[in-house]
């Protein structure tokens, strides 16, 4: 028999443990095992009278002195919870969270202590909810090389863009909407603002290069400049956008980004809708892997918690050293890529002519020119850093006033 403390009883919490009581006979008839649940940390055990009292506890350091083999950190953020993470390491108990924001900032560290003490740090949820993409990257593909991962990590802002796109409402109506289903916090700053995929892209990097990849290493842009005419545009050309995540490994540095970006309607990505969460690994030789599901909630979430709980209790497995490395972050896609582009003059009609003087290294198509002052257009075969130049510059000669360019992936 195992025992496990929960820290915290909200959604994530509260899932994990009626996950554990709905499978113990299982787990009896099939593995001769059983998990105890010892502890839940709570704040005021007023608040959770369908619990045990007996299980109920706001006491921290009962937990450290009690014999329970398996500490759950659900509790989200980064205090306290990287203290009682870190105390419950080094008190030599296993430690499973979901806590995305803990592991970007605190994992190398964290899996140090686990080393030193001989535990282990498991974190699938952090990653994907019920994907199982972070157990997959650590035990089976360790021996490939990985050239790209490009996802959809926030089921938040892929909820909202399904509407927009498929109801043809604003981003404030499909905020309110998504809200209103429990898909959006009240502030829902970190998802909307590209942070939340930041870090998971982070953590996945960092898991499946062995290089250092901080969040502040990446270009993040969120969803909140979108508007109708984005939509509209994508939609007339048969894509739907899209807020991907991407990590490019070149040979002398690593390119990631949160940011916008055309996917082709039908495509892999493009039919990954609402709340579901997906990531693809290009690994050179055996090519691509995809994986999918519900990437939140209450119980996708606690089912990656509870496969991690498993990985302990029957393989009793140990934390392996794996120190980062340091690298150098290209802070452009390099190579030649295809782009939408948008430009707005508040001032005055747009001068084709003089525009498309600064867009001679690639292949253009207006597509959409109906207002005089916001000009659309298809770029293909032109790299990143020419296309910000070129924007750059009619921006100083006050051709333009507004500019956005989203990456077209097929």
């Amino acid at each position: 028999m195992k025992s496990v403390a929960i820290l915290g009883h909200g959604t994530v919490g509260s899932g994990v443990y009626e996950i554990i009581e709905q499978n113990n006979k299982y787990m009896l008839k099939t593995y001769d095992e059983f998990i105890n649940v010892s502890h839940i940390l709570v704040r005021n055990p007023e608040n959770h009278k369908d619990i045990k009292s007996s299980l109920l506890t706001t006491d921290f350091d009962a937990i450290l002195s009690s014999d329970c083999d398996i500490v759950i950190e659900a509790m989200g953020g980064i205090h306290p919870a990287y203290d009682y993470i870190r105390r419950s390491l080094e008190h030599r108990k296993h430690v499973i969270t979901a806590n995305k924001d803990l592991i970007a900032e605190h994992g190398s560290e964290l899996l140090e202590i686990a080393y030193n003490y001989n535990v282990t740090l498991n974190y699938e949820a952090a990653v994907g909810g019920g994907i199982p993409v972070i157990k997959t990257i650590r035990e089976s593909l360790s021996a490939h090389r990985l050239n790209s991962i490009t996802g959809i990590l926030n089921g938040t802002t892929n909820y909202i863009l399904s509407k927009m796109h498929e109801e043809n409402i604003s981003y404030d109506e499909a905020l309110k909407g998504a809200q209103e289903a429990g898909f959006a916090e009240m502030d829902p700053s970190a998802d909307v603002l590209g942070f939340d995929a930041a870090r998971k892209l982070s953590i996945l990097t960092q898991l499946s290069t062995g290089k250092q990849l901080k969040v502040k290493d990446v270009l993040i842009e969120g969803i909140t400049n979108l508007d109708d005419k984005d939509i509209s545009t994508a939609r007339k050309l048969g894509y739907k956008i899209k807020l991907i995540s991407k990590l490019i490994r070149y040979e002398h540095c690593l390119h990631a980004f949160v940011k916008p970006a055309y996917v082709r309607s039908t495509s892999q990505l493009g039919l990954i809708n609402n709340e579901y969460n997906t990531v693809v690994l290009d690994l050179g030789q055996i090519g691509q892997m995809t994986f999918s599901g519900k990437g939140a909630g209450k119980f996708p979430t606690g089912s990656a918690i509870y496969g991690d709980i498993l990985d302990i209790l029957l393989n009793d497995k140990h934390q392996t050293k794996k120190p980062l490395v340091p690298t150098k972050i290209c802070h452009y896609a390099q190579g030649y890529n295809d782009w939408l582009v948008r430009l707005y003059s508040l001032n005055h009609p747009i001068d084709l002519e003089k525009v498309f003087k600064f867009f001679n290294q690639g292949n253009v198509q207006i597509e959409d020119f109906t207002d005089p002052h916001d000009l659309a257009f298809t770029i293909q075969g032109m790299s990143e850093t020419n296309l910000i130049d070129s924007i750059k510059k009619l921006q100083n000669l006050n051709i333009i006033s507004v500019s956005k360019y989203f990456m077209i992936l097929e």
